[in-house]
C-alpha cells in the first residue's frame, strides 16, 4: 500500500500540470489522464524511442505519465462533456491547467461541482491565478516575468540572461500543486471538506529567485548574474577552473577560510574517521591557507 492508495485523480492533459499528476501517481494515486481525440499534443514531443516518430514512443510523454491511465474524451460533443462530468464525479482530486473560462463555458469547472461535491479537491494551474489575467504564456515568458531568468547567465552583464532548461516554470507550479493537494487531503480527513487550490505559475516563479526578489523588496538592490554561482548583489569569487583539454570544471564550492577547514578536520579526527574520509588530506592542506577555494588546492602552499 502506498501513501495515496485509494485516491483517484482526474488530470486534464497539459504540459503545465503533467508533473503534478505524475508525482501523485508515483505516490500511489489512481491517476486518469483525459486526452482529446488524436491524443495529447505532448505525445508528439521529441525525442522518440528508436527515432520512430510514433506517438506511442515519445520519451517526453513516457516521462511525464508514469503511473497513469488514459482515456479519450471529446469535449467538443455533449457526450464527451457528459463523460468528463462522470469522471470528475468519481474523483477525489481534479488537476487542470485549462485557459480561464474554457471549462466554465462547458459547465465542468470548479463552481459547477463544489456545491454538489463538497469533498472534491480541485487544483487549477494558471498563469496569474484564477482571478488574474490569462495571456498566452510559455515556460520562458513565465520565468522572465517571474524573475528567475534575471538571475541566470554569465558574469558579463552585457550578455543577455539565460532561461534554464527543463520547463522549470511548469515544474515549480506542479510542485506547489502537489504540496497543496497533500495538505488538502489531510484536511479532508478531519473536516470531510474539499477545496480549490489556485496555483499561479507567475507567483510560484517569483518565489524561486533565491534572494533576488527579497534583495529588491527590502533594499532596492539588484542581484548580478554570475557564471556557475548564485546571483548576488555583490560579485563573488569564481568557483570554476579550466582543464588542460580546454573544458571547464565547476567545483560548486565558494572559497573557505582556515577556521572552516580546521573545524571540519578536527571533527573527522574526533570521530576517528581519518582513514575512511578520502578528503582528509585535502582538508589538512586547506587549513594552511587563510582563505582558499577548492580549485586552488592543486598549488603548493
Amino acid at each position: 500500500m502506498s501513501a495515496l492508495t485509494g485516491i483517484r485523480v482526474v488530470e486534464l492533459t497539459s504540459e503545465r500540470c503533467a508533473l503534478a499528476g505524475k508525482l501523485l501517481g508515483d505516490m500511489g494515486a489512481d491517476v486518469i489522464v483525459v486526452e482529446p481525440p488524436g491524443g495529447s499534443p505532448t505525445r508528439r514531443y521529441e525525442p522518440f524511442a528508436d527515432d520512430s516518430g510514433e506517438m506511442e514512443d515519445s520519451l517526453h510523454w513516457w516521462h511525464y505519465n508514469t503511473s497513469k491511465r488514459s482515456v479519450v474524451v471529446d469535449l467538443g460533443t455533449p457526450t464527451g462533456v457528459s463523460d468528463l462530468r462522470s469522471l470528475i464525479n468519481s474523483a477525489d482530486v481534479v488537476i487542470e491547467a485549462e485557459p480561464l473560462g474554457s471549462l466554465s463555458d462547458l459547465g465542468v469547472d470548479w463552481e459547477d461541482f463544489s456545491n454538489k461535491r463538497d469533498d472534491l479537491i480541485w487544483v487549477s494551474v494558471t498563469h496569474h491565478g484564477r482571478n488574474g489575467l490569462d495571456p498566452a504564456a510559455t515556460d520562458l515568458t513565465i520565468l522572465a516575468e517571474g524573475g528567475p531568468v534575471w538571475s541566470c547567465g554569465y558574469d558579463d552583464q552585457e550578455l543577455p540572461p539565460i532561461r534554464g532548461g527543463g520547463n522549470q516554470a511548469f515544474h515549480g507550479a506542479c510542485q506547489y500543486a502537489v504540496a497543496g493537494t497533500l495538505v488538502a487531503l489531510l484536511w479532508r480527513e478531519t473536516s470531510g471538506k474539499g477545496q480549490l487550490i489556485d496555483v499561479s505559475m507567475l507567483g510560484v516563479s517569483n518565489t524561486t529567485t533565491e534572494m533576488a526578489t527579497l534583495w529588491w523588496r527590502n533594499g532596492s538592490r539588484e542581484v548580478h548574474r554570475q557564471t556557475g554561482r548564485h546571483a548576488h548583489h555583490s560579485l563573488t569569487e569564481w568557483t570554476q577552473i579550466q582543464c588542460i583539454d580546454g573544458l571547464w570544471f565547476n567545483t560548486g564550492v565558494p572559497p573557505r577560510t582556515k577556521p572552516e577547514f580546521v573545524a571540519l578536520r578536527s571533527w573527522i579526527e574526533e570521530l576517528d574517521l581519518t582513514e575512511e574520509c578520502a578528503s582528509y588530506e585535502i582538508l589538512k592542506l586547506g587549513d594552511q591557507f587563510e582563505r582558499i577555494g577548492l580549485f586552488e588546492l592543486d598549488e603548493d602552499p
